[in-house]
């Protein structure tokens, strides 16, 4: 179960994000620590998974958290097998990229210290923004290319009004522990997480590369604002994205929540 993305800029456009993010700072990224943690016990309380200890993805589990990743989500994700992605020392950085926000969420099996499943996020800004040419490897490259185009096109900081928000970044579940729920499980630990930091209202966004992240998302509320299919996806007149079998499309979802609200049912 999955979804991949991540970020960089040219020169001109990285000096008119640094002009706009010194005059609009961060609300998102200025997260302590110890307020993610204090969501996080909010959390623990609020979730019942028997058996499942909630953890985040900190430091000292960003080894087995790569080695969790790869081994469950990028070289199995349909999108990225098509393009024939890889893991690289590239690919390894923008992971921990992500988990350096410290809101990326594990489930770890009580008994055994697996991890069971795991739900990465980031904070997304208004203005920062993905150029593919800057990614050296061509896999890669032909995965930013579908997230780029798919990102403009949804125009989600426009349709919900926002400069910034909680950003889904991939899902993943372990073949020994699937089809539990465990997905739709820890995706909706991190809208309780998300809720428990304060504020109101706060958003969410997602891509879904995959029928399993799709029907999750869609479970949980998020609502779909665009679709890309792979057979109509053509960059410089080739097909990057091919047999990737019922997986016929890639879509993006956002949310906004306030503190009154739920994540459906």
């Amino acid at each position: 179960m999955v979804d991949i993305m991540s970020a960089c800029i040219v020169y001109i456009t990285l000096h008119a994000f640094k002009t706009f993010k010194m005059a609009n700072p961060s609300v998102l990224k200025a997260l302590t620590r110890e307020q993610i943690e204090e969501a996080l016990k909010k959390v623990r309380q609020e979730v019942d998974v028997p058996g499942v200890k909630i953890e985040i993805v900190t430091e000292e589990y960003y080894d087995k958290a790569l080695v969790f990743m790869r081994d469950n989500f990028v070289l199995k994700e349909p999108m990225a097998v098509s393009v024939g992605l890889q893991w690289t020392p590239e690919l390894e950085q923008i992971w921990i990229r992500c988990f350096k926000f410290n809101i990326s969420l594990m489930f770890v099996d009580e008994k055994t210290g697996e991890i069971i499943a795991m739900r990465t996020s980031k904070i997304s800004r208004k203005g920062e923004s993905v150029d593919p040419s800057t990614i050296k490897e061509q896999p890669l490259r032909d995965v930013f290319d579908i997230f780029t185009h798919c990102e403009r096109n949804a125009d989600f900081f426009g349709k919900f009004g926002t400069t910034e928000a909680f950003h889904f970044y991939g899902l993943a579940v372990s073949e020994k522990y699937g089809r539990q729920g465990y997905g739709e499980k820890i995706c909706r630990a991190a809208i309780s997480m998300f809720r428990h930091l304060g504020f109101d209202p706060f958003y969410i966004r997602g891509e879904a590369t995959s029928n399993y992240s799709k029907r999750i998302y869609e479970k949980v509320g998020l609502q779909e604002i665009f679709e890309q299919r792979y057979d109509t996806w053509i960059v410089d007149g080739r097909r990057p994205i091919q047999n990737t079998g019922i997986h016929e499309s890639m879509k993006l979802y956002g949310m906004k929540l306030t503190q009154n609200d739920r994540a459906e049912k």
